[in-house]
C-alpha cells in the first residue's frame, strides 16, 4: 500500500519496522526490497554500520550514502549528477563505494545539506527510470550512539524538494532503541 501511494500520489509515507532482536525485521526489509523489485522499482537495502559516538554527524551522512551506493542495481556511473555532487567535495566514488579524499580547505557543508542534496542528485539521476526509489535502513542501533542523526534524517526527508521525489524511506529498529532516540529527554 505504502509503494502504491508514493507512486499514485504525492504522498510519501516513510515507516518503520519495530521489534526485538532476532524477531526478523531485516527479512522483513528483504522482503520489501523483493517486493519493490518485482514491481519494476528500485529498492535499495542498506545495513547500518555503527557509528561511534566521536563519528561527526557529516561522517554519519557519508556513511548512509555509502551504504545507498552499495546496494544500487547499476553501476556508480550511470549516477553521473550524484557523482559530479560527491566530486565537488573531493569524495571520490571507486566501484561501489566511496573513497575520502577530502580537501580540507573547503568549507564544511552541513550533515543536513549534504545528505539532502545527495538524495536530490541521486534521484535527479533516476528520475523517468523509476517512479520509486527504496531505501531501508536496516539496524538503526547501531546509529544509538548519534541520537542526533535521527533528527537530521528525519528533517531531510520532510523538506518539499525530497518529499516530491519518489523516495521513500523504511527503518528497521529495535523497540528499546526507538523509544530511547526519540525520548522528549533526549530532544527537549
Amino acid at each position: 500500500q505504502r509503494l502504491m501511494r508514493v507512486i499514485n500520489t504525492r504522498f510519501r509515507e516513510h515507516f518503520l519496522v519495530l521489534g526485538e532482536w532476532g524477531i526478523g525485521k531485516s527479512t522483513l526489509l528483504k522482503e520489501y526490497k523483493k517486493i519493490a523489485q518485482s514491481r519494476g522499482y528500485i529498492a535499495s537495502l542498506i545495513p547500518l554500520e555503527p557509528v561511534s559516538a566521536t563519528a561527526t554527524m557529516f561522517e554519519v551522512s557519508a556513511s548512509l550514502v555509502n551504504g545507498i551506493i552499495r546496494d544500487l542495481p547499476y553501476p556508480v556511473n550511470r549516477f553521473s549528477e550524484f557523482v559530479n555532487y560527491l566530486d565537488s567535495f573531493g569524495i571520490n566514488v571507486l566501484g561501489s563505494g566511496l573513497q575520502f579524499s577530502r580537501d580540507t580547505n573547503r568549507k564544511e557543508v552541513s550533515p543536513q545539506s549534504f545528505l539532502h542534496d545527495s538524495l536530490l542528485r541521486l534521484w535527479k539521476d533516476l528520475d523517468g527510470k523509476t517512479k520509486s526509489l527504496i531505501l531501508l535502513l536496516d539496524d538503526l542501533d547501531n546509529f544509538s550512539n548519534v541520537p542526533e542523526f535521527i533528527a537530521i534524517l528525519k528533517q531531510t526527508l520532510s523538506m518539499p524538494t525530497i518529499q516530491e521525489t519518489g523516495i521513500i524511506v523504511g527503518i528497521s529498529s529495535t523497540t528499546r532503541n526507538w523509544l530511547n532516540l526519540t525520548s522528549s529527554e533526549r530532544h527537549h
